[in-house]
């Protein structure tokens, strides 16, 4: 039996999460995505996969978050010894430079601006997906 990819997805905007899902669906049959609204929601689907040994094999992270902060997240992530081999994608609408800057501090594994259109979206997150999953 072949087992899923699975990938955790921190992303609070339904719009991008509605959009997401249709290019996973659609290009990447073989993943199986989580999507969490909040770091706290994230953290604690991390600690219950962690308890059933099936930890993600990527986190595609957003900045700005409703509830917390991606980079606050990604920096936590990356101090953890339980989650630090994960690699962490940043998909964020930033282009600020400080906070490209922050998140390689952080140690994120890629930097990628969230595509502004559906079909940019739908080049580019197959693409991430095979690099780092």
């Amino acid at each position: 039996m072949n087992k899923q990819h699975h990938i955790l997805s921190v992303e609070d905007n339904p719009n991008d999460v509605m959009l997401m899902k249709r290019v996973f669906e659609k290009n990447t049959p073989d993943h199986k995505v989580h999507f969490t609204p909040s770091s706290d929601e994230a953290l604690d689907y991390l600690a219950s996969k962690y308890q059933e040994k099936n930890l993600p094999k990527l986190i595609l992270l957003d900045i700005k978050l409703i509830k917390g902060n991606g980079l606050d997240l990604l920096h936590d992530l990356k101090k953890d010894s339980r989650y630090q081999h994960i690699p962490v994608v940043m998909l964020s609408s930033s282009d600020r430079e400080d906070d490209k800057q922050k998140a390689r501090a952080y140690g994120c594994d890629d930097y990628v601006e969230k595509p502004r259109t559906y079909l940019k979206l739908n080049e580019e997150l197959p693409k991430i997906v095979n690099k780092w999953s």
